[in-house]
């Protein structure tokens, strides 16, 4: 009986010390996820986490057309020269003007390539900053547009048999962003449809004059500012097709600073060098091209086959073609072998380009 009596003084206290011990349990959960759902709610919202389908929808979603480069040999046997015609250190670049493999997709880190981007200024309240320099009047997007000849359809590849994109007709003006071959070009539409176009249905103009007109390195280190342009390294390259000359900055004190602009040839009006800004990639000593029976020297890539590298040279790397300072490339851009030789040694990878 005793016994009894006890086991049941012993319930009598164990039990609302262990509902007591419930509920504080049961509270700190609570708040616990309360306050767990607070914070991530105002992460989101603060746009520090995103969801799973933000994230999938905040991707480029711009179709891949399969363009494939403008490089007659095949970049994937890359890598410093071994010697003379020695396609295996080819980089299939775009003065090659055909077959190769360029993965650059415009519009991909481009600034304005199109039409129908309007206003490319990146800050609009940093002209009175300082600075009552107009660089929209000063510095032009060298965009080559063309108009459309006859009714026709934009593609996704070069090709008869790709799918079609949208049609265009007569009369339109469409922006002329990169070509294969001379006989397809990757157009932009006005409304921003882009895609592939046959030669035949583009009027596209001939190559303009270089602008004469060259920037005090104020207006220079100004408009680089003004772009609100960075870099990861040391240096800071800005290729002004307008003027056609390749200005390269370096950083003092936080400030982007000229430290040489550099005559160069880019692509003509119907190989036009690609615009937008992009990352400095690999390198190689020399290419030769046995069907154009062509070569370089100090080449670096920029984007896809686009790289920088002497002006065109023979089997023997001898000069071919001297041309500075005017259109005269199939895309790449040239410099001088003194010039491309301090470009390949200085200029490391990741650097950002900013092609206008």
């Amino acid at each position: 009986m005793r016994k009894g009596q006890a086991l049941y003084v012993k319930a009598i206290v164990i039990i609302p010390v262990l509902a007591i011990l419930f509920a504080i349990i049961a509270s700190a959960v609570g708040i616990g996820v309360v306050i767990t759902n607070q914070v991530i709610e105002l992460l989101v919202s603060g746009g520090i986490v995103q969801s799973a389908e933000t994230a999938a929808n905040s991707d480029n979603d711009d179709e891949k057309e399969p363009y494939t480069g403008d490089a007659r040999i095949d970049p994937g046997q890359q890598g410093e020269a071994g010697g003379i015609g020695n396609q295996q250190n080819n980089p299939g670049g775009a003065d090659n003007d055909a077959n190769g493999i360029g993965t650059s997709e415009p519009g991909h880190n481009n600034d304005s390539s199109g039409l129908h981007q309007g206003n490319n200024k990146s800050n609009p309240e940093l002209s009175s900053l300082g600075s009552n320099t107009d660089y929209e009047s000063l510095v032009k997007p060298s965009i080559v547009t063309a108009n459309v000849k006859t009714d026709t359809n934009i593609r996704r590849g070069y090709s008869n048999r790709a799918k079609v994109v949208c049609s265009v007709s007569a009369g339109e003006e469409v922006a002329v962003i990169k070509s294969h071959n001379s006989e397809w070009f990757y157009v932009e539409t006005k409304t921003g449809e882009a895609g592939w176009v046959y030669s035949g249905a583009l009027d596209i103009p001939d190559d303009p004059e270089t602008n004469p007109n060259r920037l005090t390195t104020e207006q220079l280190e100004g408009f680089v500012e003004y772009k609100e342009l960075n870099s990861p390294t040391g240096y800071l390259v800005w290729v002004d097709i307008d003027r056609q000359l390749v200005n390269v900055f370096t950083k003092e004190n936080g400030k982007w600073k000229l430290d040489r602009s550099i005559p160069c040839s880019t692509g003509r009006n119907r190989s036009p060098t690609l615009r937008g800004i992009y990352k400095i990639q690999d390198r190689g000593l020399w290419f030769y091209n046995e069907k154009l029976q062509s070569g370089a020297k100090y080449w670096v890539r920029y984007s896809g086959p686009y790289l920088f590298h002497s002006v065109a040279m023979d089997r023997n790397q001898e000069v071919e073609d001297p041309t500075l300072g005017k259109r005269a490339s199939y895309g790449c851009i040239r410099l001088s072998i003194e010039d491309s030789k301090w470009f390949y040694d200085n200029i490391s990878e990741d650097t950002t380009v900013f092609v206008y």
